[in-house]
């Protein structure tokens, strides 16, 4: 049972983590496009 929180733990991790990396990519690509 600790096994799979740990791993749906992870998986909440990496999630969160590609969401953060998700709207940096946002932000810079509306830069870019304000600048166009």
């Amino acid at each position: 049972m600790s096994s799979t929180s740990s791993d749906s733990g992870i998986y909440v991790g990496q999630r969160f983590n590609t969401i953060n990396e998700l709207e940096s990519f946002i932000e810079e690509y509306e830069k870019k496009d304000w600048w166009t």
